[in-house]
């Protein structure tokens, strides 16, 4: 072969490789533009909507091949969205916001009733006798009471009272007066009792408790004998526990284990003198403080009411009572009757339960004073002049 021919032999091979690159060039080239637009729609296109059950689908599908090869023990204590060969979508969770707590809403006209004057329910009179019954009640809500808020009848015996009986004076938030009802004995002998309430301007009634308890009065007239049980009078027969065991009566000294100390008088809150039997009672310190005592079998008979004043002792300003009263129907199981809170606020809380629906069942009562903070200190509590009232005339 000449010269001339290998020459061009080799001319036409090289251009053939010349163009085999430029069309490698060229394919590369395209695929790169193709593969960039495939791109950009990936990412520029709105992404469908993938439901959850798809989701758990897919990864389900998924593990099923990664599992046998990857997924054992260390992996599913590594792992939490692994658990037995199962992948589980994790769904984050908000956490729970804690509820605002709220303050009590106090109201315009509100009365706190501090005391009973010199005339307790049991008090004893003669048929026909006048007499005066004197309230101390407390102004405790946000509203200046006007010169005619009066006290007004509610029900019971009216006693040849009159009604309405105005106050006759502005009593701002927080001040305290006595105020006082005329009234008669009637002529014949039993227990009788009589409720008021407070009337505002607009003769609205309300009470002296977030219940809208009245004020009240139980007498016993003539020959009548009212009191079936004096639970201060009794007081150190009953037997008295603690969340510590049990506890001496009376015992005033050792607090620490809850104490109980009858006596004859007692001052209760903001000062005010009670002249008549008192219970002193302070759960024992610590959690869970109580103080309790069971009195012996009392057959109730219809009429029976249960009556009290509760109160924090004076000097006691971080006082926080439950005051509760129980009895046991004989099984030694306890059932709650009633329960009420007393904080230092400068009133006391009076209160009077009917017995009736217990008529005929022969049951232990029981006073149960706990402690609402833990602590023995700044902690006594008064029962005065606990009793069961019987109306049978």
């Amino acid at each position: 072969m000449s010269k001339n021919n290998e020459s061009k032999q080799k001319e036409n091979s090289q251009k053939r490789s010349g163009s085999w690159i430029l069309l490698g060039l060229f394919a590369a080239t395209l695929l790169l533009v193709v593969g960039l637009s495939a791109l950009s729609l990936k990412y520029l296109a709105p992404k469908p909507t993938v439901e959850s059950e798809e989701l758990q689908d897919a990864a389900d599908a998924t593990l099923a091949v990664i599992v046998p090869v990857y997924v054992d023990e260390t992996v599913n204590a590594i792992v939490p969205g692994i658990v037995n060969g199962t992948l589980t979508a994790s769904v984050p969770t908000a956490a729970p916001i804690p509820p605002t707590p709220t303050q009590p809403v106090i109201p315009c006209d509100f009365a706190g009733f501090v005391s009973d004057g010199a005339l307790p329910d049991g008090s004893h009179l003669n048929t026909n006798t006048p007499f005066t019954k004197v309230w101390t009640i407390r102004n405790m809500g946000t509203c200046t009471w006007a010169e005619d808020y009066a006290l007004v009848y509610s029900e019971g015996e009216l006693m040849a009272g009159k009604s309405p009986l105005s106050i006759g004076r502005e009593l701002s938030p927080g001040d305290s007066f006595e105020i006082s009802a005329n009234l008669v004995a009637p002529a014949t002998s039993g227990l009788y009792s009589s409720q008021w309430l407070l009337q505002n301007s607009a003769g609205e009634v309300f009470g002296v408790s977030p219940d809208g308890e009245p004020l009240s009065l139980y007498i016993s007239v003539g020959t009548h004998e009212s009191i079936a049980l004096d639970l201060t009078k009794n007081a150190c027969q009953a037997e008295w526990a603690s969340a510590t065991g049990s506890v001496d009566c009376p015992e005033a000294e050792d607090i620490t284990g809850g104490a109980v100390n009858p006596v004859e008088a007692a001052t209760g809150e903001a000062g005010m003198e009670f002249y008549q039997p008192v219970l002193e009672v302070v759960p024992n310190e610590g959690p869970n403080g109580v103080i309790m005592g069971t009195y012996g079998l009392l057959q109730i008979q219809p009429g029976d009411s249960f009556h009290a004043i509760i109160a924090c002792a004076d000097n006691q300003p971080d006082c926080s009572l439950a005051f509760e009263l129980k009895y046991d129907p004989g099984d030694h199981h306890l059932v709650s009757v009633r329960r009420w809170v007393e904080v230092t606020d400068g009133a006391h809380q009076k209160v009077v339960i009917d017995l009736s629906a217990l008529a005929g069942q022969s049951i232990r009562l029981i006073l149960s004073v706990s402690s609402q903070n833990d602590t023995a200190n700044d902690n006594k509590g008064l029962w005065i002049s606990p009793l069961i009232l019987r109306s049978v005339k």
